[in-house]
């Protein structure tokens, strides 16, 4: 029997499901893809790392090891994980670009050892993900339990910035924020609906990560009020 090609699986997807699992499928990748890139340009014209380095070093680590590594079981998914991939690089190259100054204030002296650690920190999470699918042999997603949980602790990540960012509007986005809250639900929907008591511990996970994406949505939303301007274009408001 012919060997089945990435299209024809998604073609025969596709022909399987309702028009709101293609919804929620689609607001996942369209969702997320937008924030890759709103945060590449970002970082570009603010010259300050939108994502926390901690966050980015997970999320690169997780989308290169099940690209190239340990190709993800779905192949339906494998290109635009890869897609995510080629964003991830730039925003690596960014994000470790702007980012000196940024953690030089948390950790003062931090400037003399900042590749080293840097680098430190991103070789560790890439191992922890690494192990994931070796260590959880028992669980039938290894893959997607673990971006489960790195998800929850990228949005914790995202509220703790905003309160090291007080005075700038730079490094920040609602548009990031909205997209991560929805482009992280919607799977977590599609799951609870469609494959029920399947997934209880990342579903669960799923809506506190929700939880925490709204929080920091409204936490944007005031911090630009706050220092007057308008999230929605970054517009000063006039007085």
């Amino acid at each position: 029997m012919p060997k089945m090609t990435i299209a024809q699986d998604i073609i025969d997807t596709i022909a399987s499901v309702n028009a709101f699992q293609i919804f929620l499928v689609l607001s996942m990748l369209v969702c997320w893809t937008v924030v890759y890139l709103t945060i590449i340009i970002r970082n570009h014209k603010d010259k300050l790392a939108v994502m926390p380095w901690l966050a980015l070093s997970m999320n690169i680590s997780w989308e290169f090891v099940y690209t190239f590594v340990i190709p993800y079981p779905d192949p339906k998914y494998r290109l635009g994980i890869l897609f995510w991939v080629l964003l991830d690089g730039v925003m690596f190259v960014q994000t470790l670009k702007y980012s000196k100054e940024d953690y030089n204030k948390i950790l003062p002296g931090m400037e003399k050892y900042y590749y080293p650690v840097m680098i430190g920190i991103f070789l560790a999470f890439f191992a922890a993900v690494f192990s994931t699918n070796y260590q959880w042999t028992t669980l039938p997603d290894p893959a997607g339990h673990s971006a489960y949980i790195m998800n929850l602790m990228m949005s914790f990540l995202f509220i703790t910035q905003i309160f090291r960012r007080p005075d700038t509007i730079k490094g920040i986005s609602i548009w990031v924020a909205i997209c991560k809250f929805w482009g992280s639900l919607a799977p977590t929907i599609l799951g609870m609906i469609y494959l029920p008591g399947y997934y209880p511990f990342p579903y669960t996970l799923g809506i506190i990560t929700a939880i925490l994406d709204v929080i920091y949505i409204v936490l944007v939303y005031k911090h630009f009020k706050k220092l007057g301007y308008n999230p929605w274009n970054r517009k000063q408001i006039a007085a």
